[in-house]
């Protein structure tokens, strides 16, 4: 059972009796095996590495070849007289360890987030004595079962460091028709295929490649649809082809078989079943013998449209029925079906299992480690979360010692409530998972520490989201630093956190008005989650997507040609996320077309600008269908940007209708929440007052920049060093609108005001800075030229030049580049027009 022969003895009285799907298993070694040499290579390096134990976790798409590349390392290390043993989620740990002992051991657990005793058994190695000892884990993803798996298993326990890796697979560097025509003479010769072969079918097929490299599964399957059918062999759908032909034959209906997928029975004729065998580690887990991407495309087909069918397939599931449907669920989120509706159907499902889950702490422990956050809704989260509490028991301060179960429910149970603005004080659960992990840190603290600062991030979360951005800064520092500070062999658990705290610390300085450390924080972010996309990029692709996206502080700062390229690939990783899971990203992706169309505007690309803010706008407008109320603010941030570049381009009379209607929405939501939203509304406000000014409509321009002026004041006053440039600009501003009604006497006092703050912030020689004093200074001359006072006004215009002329040295110094001698200075544009319209 535990020592399987060479897998090609594997079902050798069987073969004939293989489904059409069967022969892809890839424990048959049907097609020769290429393409995954340096894979090898540094397996068998890694096996020769001094350590007793070492962990590695290989993830890849579905059908990328994690179980192949296995089998193949399993059998030359056979050869050299390793012993090798695959675990299923059935055996007991007892049983895995006694396997383990003695000799060189190589453990391989696949599709590893679907052991719920994963931990047990990798525990049990602890004790597996001077055995040598590699384990390699495959999955999908890691996501949240991978950074818990090491508080929860007992193998990472105790002052011993086990070295612990995580690679990814990605699709082998061979041609999809290369592959495709290596697969069809494998497969061609087996006499089951022999006798279906379709007579049309071409010796080897034409091959369709789809916009990206396919898993090796697929293009395995779509070689064999095509000779079991003829035609194309289309690796874009290839698993679908296979699985339509797999259906016919099934005497069962398709609602039924999706059932029995969902629940992990076997079902069809005992030919399609042959169930587990005791020469072989059972691969194929997908129910019938399907692969589980065939099994997942068959679920979605038959189900995603329809909830009605869902609830009639997972009646009366019990606890173990309901982790298989986690698991299902935990696979159609990563890997696209491609079925739409299918990214509902994951929630769905999940929503059937906190139904079915009893109040028992493992399973409900099992289900939340598997997903955390992600893709439960908020509400089932929050639900699993309480009960898991309640079951557990919360950690409080009353002599009962913390267990790394106790911690886990209420830091999740702080993840599922998030950081409600509403909380006058911080939420006891992110207290709580604090004050326990931190107890457990003290008894093992290489085992526990990613968990106390991973705890300590969702802390600053909840201090960011009450307003008290500068506890959440210390805390996000302090962090990043004990992630720094740990030694090289925790990256792989660090990293995540690391990112999370950058992050969070580059929010909080942008929001603290100190631009050269947010520079630096998101700096140092993308890159701590460009090491994780390499390892995980299930994991971590969407983050990283959201911190490029969240550039708005360095635009402003006038860096948008520093961005500008992180800022497409955001958007690129969007678009692509979107189209699978639509309602997930696409906000997300309006979130970074916003932020591109600012960044091109700076550099002025207006057609880039302009495009980029169009389509963020009708996202969110189609959001807002079914959510009018709590798509208000982004709908009205869309029609702000796209109405300031509108105006900037000279289509004012186009600009004004978007922009009164940020400002009527704006105007509702700073009524209802004054604190988050009325700095908005001053923006929208000024931003109206310019183009009414270019429109001719000076009357009602001038309220609107004194209503601006009042709210940025008052913001100023009570945030100091947080809102001094915006309430200059609008001071600037003011100037020229009371001139432009006649009153330069009135005028006179904002503008010079405003030069006056921005002189003492240009000292800090930002070239941000030195432009708006430069804007300030030629708004200045507009109203001194008014009042007949040319030579102080040629005067203001020449300081201006040199503001610029020094800003565009700054700008150069700083990025390495000589300044061109043929700098375009703009100049006085802003005399006439009071100023260009600000962010969004």
């Amino acid at each position: 059972m535990w020592r399987p022969p060479h897998p090609d003895s594997r079902l050798r009285a069987q073969r004939a009796k293989v489904s059409a799907a069967g022969l892809l298993d890839p424990a048959l070694r049907i097609v020769p095996f290429t393409g995954r040499d340096a894979e090898l290579d540094e397996l068998h390096s890694w096996c020769r590495e001094r350590a007793r134990v070492q962990v590695r976790f290989v993830t890849g798409a579905g059908g990328v070849g994690k179980s192949r590349l296995a089998l193949e390392f399993a059998a030359r290390l056979r050869r050299r007289g390793w012993t090798c043993v695959w675990p299923e989620p059935d055996d007991s740990p007892a049983e895995v360890a006694a396997a383990c002992r003695g000799g060189r051991v190589l453990v391989v657990v696949d599709d590893a987030a679907a052991h719920p005793r994963l931990a047990e058994q990798l525990g049990a190695l602890a004790g597996a004595g001077e055995s040598r000892l590699r384990v390699i884990l495959l999955g999908r993803t890691g996501r949240e079962w991978w950074t818990r798996l090491r508080w929860a298993c007992d193998l990472w326990a105790g002052p011993e460091i086990v070295p612990t890796s995580q690679v990814h697979l990605a699709p082998p560097r061979v041609p999809a028709p290369a592959m495709v025509s290596t697969a069809v003479r494998a497969f061609a010769r087996r006499a089951g295929v022999r006798r279906k072969i379709a007579a049309a079918a071409p010796a080897v097929p034409e091959v369709r490649e789809g916009p990206e490299p396919a898993p090796v599964l697929d293009v395995h399957a779509a070689a064999l649809a095509a000779l079991l059918r003829g035609g194309v062999a289309d690796v874009s759908r290839g698993v679908g082809a296979l699985l339509d032909v797999e259906r016919e034959r099934w005497s069962a209906p398709d609602e039924e078989i999706a059932g029995a997928m969902l629940r992990g029975e076997e079902f069809g004729p005992a030919s399609h079943a042959p169930g587990r065998s005791a020469t072989r580690p059972r691969l194929m887990s997908g129910p019938g013998g399907l692969p589980n991407r065939l099994a997942e495309l068959h679920v979605a087909r038959t189900l995603a449209a329809d909830p009605a069918r869902v609830r009639a397939c997972t009646a009366g599931l019990d606890a173990s029925q309901a982790f298989h449907l986690a698991v299902f669920a935990h696979r159609l989120d990563v890997d696209d079906p491609g079925v739409p509706e299918a990214a509902r159907l994951a929630t769905v499902l999940l929503e059937r299992v906190a139904d079915a889950l009893p109040d028992d702490a493992e399973a409900l422990a099992h289900v939340l480690r598997l997903f955390g956050r992600r893709p439960l809704p908020r509400d089932v989260a929050l639900g699993l979360a309480e009960r898991l509490v309640a079951v557990v028991g919360e950690h409080r301060a009353d002599g009962r010692p913390a267990t790394p179960e106790r911690a886990d429910a209420t830091a999740t149970l702080a993840r599922a409530l998030g950081a409600p603005e509403t909380y006058d004080e911080v939420p006891p659960s992110a207290q709580g998972a604090v004050t326990a992990w931190r107890e457990l840190a003290r008894q093992d603290p290489g085992r526990y520490r990613s968990a106390l600062l991973g705890a300590r991030t969702v802390m600053a979360a909840v201090l960011f989201g009450k307003g008290r951005y500068t506890e959440s800064l210390q805390i996000s520092d302090e962090v990043a630093a004990a992630c720094r500070a740990a030694p090289a062999e925790e990256r792989v658990w660090t990293d995540p956190v690391l990112a999370t705290a950058l992050n969070g610390m580059a929010v909080a300085y942008d929001f603290l008005g100190r631009p050269e450390q947010v520079e630096v924080c998101h700096t140092a972010s993308v890159a701590t989650l460009r090491r994780l996309v390499a390892r995980d990029p299930a994991a971590h692709e969407a983050t990283l997507a959201l911190v490029l996206a969240n550039t708005v502080g360095q635009v402003e700062l006038g860096r948008a040609a520093d961005v500008i390229d992180g800022l497409r690939e955001s958007v690129e990783i969007r678009r692509r996320l979107t189209l699978r899971r639509p309602g997930e990203h696409e906000q997300y992706l309006a979130f970074a077309l916003s932020n591109l169309s600012d960044a091109a505007a700076q550099l002025d690309r207006p057609a880039e600008a302009v495009a980029a803010a169009r389509e963020a706008l009708a996202i969110r407008r189609r959001f807002a269908e079914q959510d009018p109320v709590g798509m208000r603010w982004l709908v009205a941030w869309s029609l702000a940007g796209l109405g300031s570049l509108l105006s900037e381009q000279g289509r004012a009379a186009e600009a004004a209708g978007l922009e009164e209607e940020a400002v009527r929405i704006r105007r509702e939501l700073a009524q209802e929440t004054p604190q988050r939203y009325r700095d908005m509304l001053a923006t929208s406000c000024s931003n109206l007052a310019v183009t009414y000014a270019r429109l001719g409509r000076f009357a009602e321009a001038l309220p609107l920049e004194e209503e601006a002026v009042g709210i940025r004041r008052e913001l100023a006053g009570r945030v100091p060093g947080r809102y001094e440039e915006d309430l200059a600009r609008s001071l600037s501003r003011l100037g020229v609108r009371l001139t432009e009604v006649a009153r330069p006497l009135d005028a006179v006092a904002p503008a010079t005001e405003a030069v006056s703050m921005l002189r003492d912030l240009a000292r800090s020689k930002q070239p941000h800075h030195q432009d708006s004093l430069a804007v300030a200074l030629t708004n200045l001359a507009t109203v001194l030229r008014s009042l007949g006072r040319a030579e102080a006004a040629t005067a203001a215009v020449q300081e201006a030049f040199a503001l610029r002329d020094e800003s565009v040295e700054l700008v150069a110094r700083e990025r390495g580049r000589r300044a061109s001698p043929d700098r375009a200075v703009d100049v006085l544009v802003d005399i006439e027009e009071g100023g260009a319209p600000t962010s969004s």
